[in-house]
């Protein structure tokens, strides 16, 4: 499978940020990437920005 666009990744992360609790960002990356069936490369793809080496499905969840 392919890294979901932002798009694809929105009502997911709604659904689950919705019940009113808190959440910690890396437990949502992991139920988002089982969700879309992310295998370990696909969630561990990364890209440099600014000289620093960012994994882009984490990315693509933080700024979505």
């Amino acid at each position: 499978m392919t890294i979901p666009n932002v798009d694809d990744l929105l009502l997911p992360f709604l659904k689950e940020i919705g019940d009113g609790d808190e959440h910690r960002i890396r437990d949502l990356i992991e139920k988002l990437a089982d969700l879309f069936n992310l295998n370990y490369e696909e969630r561990n793809v990364t890209f440099s920005e600014s000289g620093k080496d960012k994994k882009f499905f984490s990315n693509r969840i933080s700024i979505g």
